[in-house]
């Protein structure tokens, strides 16, 4: 009587840490293996610094892998919208908003819930200076702020009022609108800027951390799709001509957002 072939063990992919290759970044020419460790951090140092953070990435991706998929299919789906060969005053915004959400799905994979929508309030900054450069480039605050000036500060309430004035659709207009479901979501994700006190990680995690908290995470996933959903319809104010990837339309769900981007013919 033979026995039955023993089944392998599966390797759980996620507890393996790999070093990219050389090859894979625009490095020097020539450089083809990364020096040798200067300054080696200790295993008791690395541990304390992200034992609890891996901890909570294992934690969350157990549990939400359909949620993170959605979220990365978000992000690769922004950068394919990018106008490489045509660059314009809205396109560094692009970028730099694609750089916060890949750091938002960082910090909320991780636990820091905080920092992660606090980086969503950045997106609707970034996109709405973005917006206003790409349909008023001479505008005298836009020229100040690219140009680094002192006093040229543009918070989003002057924001919204010079773009308010420069669109003529009242579907976009209605954007900027003071008690308009955008201003809202900016006023939600100041309090995790501001860490009001129950907008703070230590709220939310009701202990030290950070630890996994599943209402941080789904709070975390509600903003960012709502956070997206807003940087899409500046982009296509300010782009009239962009066609949104189809697997990126499940953001505009929910009613208000999804009646701005059809007025907008952006869905």
């Amino acid at each position: 009587m033979t026995k039955p072939v023993a089944k392998r063990r599966r390797i759980d992919f996620r507890t393996r840490r790999i070093r990219l290759a050389p090859s894979v970044f625009l490095l020097p020419e020539g450089q083809k293996r990364w020096p040798r460790p200067s300054d080696l951090v200790s295993r008791k140092v690395w541990n304390g610094i992200m034992h609890l953070a891996d901890h909570v990435a294992l934690m969350t991706s157990e549990h939400h892998g359909t949620e993170l998929a959605l979220l990365y299919t978000l992000w690769a789906d922004w950068i394919q919208v990018f106008e490489y060969d045509d660059r314009d005053e809205l396109t560094d915004a692009m970028l730099d908003a694609g750089d916060c959400f890949q750091a938002s799905v960082f910090d909320s994979l991780h636990g820091f819930y905080r920092s992660s929508l606090s980086n969503l309030r950045s997106v609707i900054d970034v996109v709405a200076v973005g917006t206003l450069g790409k349909l008023s480039p001479k505008d005298d605050a836009y020229q100040k702020w690219t140009e680094g000036k002192s006093g040229s500060s543009l918070n989003f309430l002057n924001l919204r009022s010079r773009l308010s004035k420069i669109c003529v659709k009242p579907e976009e207009r209605a954007l900027f609108k003071q008690d308009g479901w955008i201003s809202a979501l900016y006023e939600e994700l100041c309090s995790f800027v501001h860490a009001r006190p129950d907008s703070t990680d230590g709220a939310i995690w009701r202990s030290n951390g950070p630890i996994y908290v599943p209402a941080g995470f789904h709070t975390a996933v509600s903003l960012l799709t709502a956070t997206y959903a807003t940087a899409y319809l500046f982009c296509k104010i300010a782009r009239p001509d962009l066609h949104m990837p189809v697997t990126s339309k499940f953001i505009f769900a929910e009613r208000t957002a999804r009646d701005s981007a059809s007025a907008l013919g952006l869905i």
